[in-house]
């Protein structure tokens, strides 16, 4: 059995700290720290060790090993997917791959993971950067495109993924999804939120490649419920151009999105039943009282 005993050793010599009688030079200066520093009658500084390893950083809570170990890509770097990739790093999955188009703009501040010094950075590059600084086995990668425009070298890396997940909530990059030629069979998963977050929609390709078809047949009647709950009024951001806002709380975004990883959990371990789900705030008379969850309509 080997047991590692860490210990602290004084600032070795350097500079004009050489011993007399020699040279600032490598001899010089290990003279004068066998002499002065850590001679053979020093004491010793002995320190408590930790462990960095990755099974002990992640000890408190980590996905499984199914979903944490697989090389996965998140396309949309947003609101989800900046939660998402942050959720998921910490809790084990490490081979991300983020990507996103987009630049962060002060609008996205409310709800992003991001903050202020990342304004005007990509944010596929800007998350990586962030990930990669949150946990020592992070080897978080971005693509600054959007999908499917990637470059060459770019694209090469996406097709690295066995799991893509798609963040975006755009209807294009779900038809990108399945015309895309991907050079192997991959799990594809959509995660969306309905409008001002009250629901979220889970849909998962249920034969290796994603079925634009049977996704829409699934979720439209959800969509449907969201546009009859709302006026039809839709936020204004910003002055000049006319531009239109999707109004969700953070809190909202982030619950859900929390909560969609257990879906992805599961149906990466094989304990979903279905490739479709929709999770949907309840609000009763006294408020807030959880989440439900449903299936196909």
């Amino acid at each position: 059995m080997i047991h590692w005993q860490p210990l602290a050793l004084p600032p070795v010599s350097f500079g004009i700290n050489f011993a007399k009688g020699f040279r600032p030079n490598d001899e010089g200066y290990w003279r004068r720290d066998r002499r002065e520093l850590v001679g053979n009658g020093e004491t010793i500084n002995w320190q408590t060790g930790k462990s960095w390893g990755k099974d002990d950083l992640t000890i408190r809570g980590r996905l499984e090993n199914k979903l944490s170990d697989k090389r996965i890509a998140i396309i949309g770097a947003g609101a989800v997917g900046s939660v998402l990739s942050e959720l998921m790093c910490r809790a084990g999955a490490h081979k991300l791959t983020i990507v996103d188009y987009d630049d962060l703009e002060q609008g996205n501040l409310c709800r992003h993971l991001l903050d202020i010094s990342d304004l005007g950075q990509n944010k596929a590059v800007a998350m990586a950067t962030r990930l990669n600084k949150g946990h020592p086995h992070s080897a978080c990668t971005a693509i600054d495109a959007r999908f499917p425009k990637q470059t060459q070298q770019q694209n090469l890396k996406l097709q690295e993924a066995d799991l893509v997940i798609d963040c975006t909530g755009d209807d294009q990059v779900t038809r990108d999804l399945a015309s895309f030629a991907w050079t192997d069979e991959k799990q594809i998963v959509s995660l969306s939120l309905g409008y001002a977050a009250k629901r979220l929609y889970f849909y998962a390709n249920p034969s290796g490649k994603f079925d634009p078809k049977d996704f829409a047949s699934k979720v439209t009647p959800f969509l449907e419920q969201d546009a009859s709950e709302h006026d039809g009024q839709l936020l204004h951001q910003g002055i000049g151009c006319w531009h239109s806002a999707f109004p969700a709380r953070i809190d909202d975004v982030w619950m859900l999105t929390s909560a969609g990883i257990k879906l992805l959990e599961a149906w990466c371990t094989g304990l979903s039943e279905g490739n479709f789900a929709v999770l949907e705030q309840v609000i009763d008379e006294g408020g807030f009282s959880g989440i439900i969850r449903r299936g196909a309509a």
